[in-house]
């Protein structure tokens, strides 16, 4: 019983140290995640929205357009075809 007590003792510092380095990792891969996606979603979306280049290489305004599939050629069934 001695030696169940001394193992437990032994092993409560680090532990609890473990326990204090996952929530310190955790809290890091929060802010890093949070400040990665607030830079990509306010610098990101320049160039994207504004023109959107078809298959006939054709500059198409996304803001003009309401259908963005109307930019792609679609089959009789509403998929979009793909020539390779």
């Amino acid at each position: 019983m001695k030696d169940i007590s001394n193992l437990i003792k032994e092993a409560r510092p680090l532990y609890f140290a473990k326990k204090k380095r996952n929530e310190q990792i955790k809290k890091f891969v929060i802010a890093a995640f949070i400040l990665f996606s607030t830079s990509i979603s306010a610098l990101g979306g320049y160039g994207v929205r504004e023109a959107q280049i078809n298959q006939d290489k054709q500059i198409v305004s996304l803001e003009t357009s309401d259908d963005i599939i109307s930019l792609y050629p679609v089959d009789e069934y509403g998929l979009i075809t793909v020539n390779y």
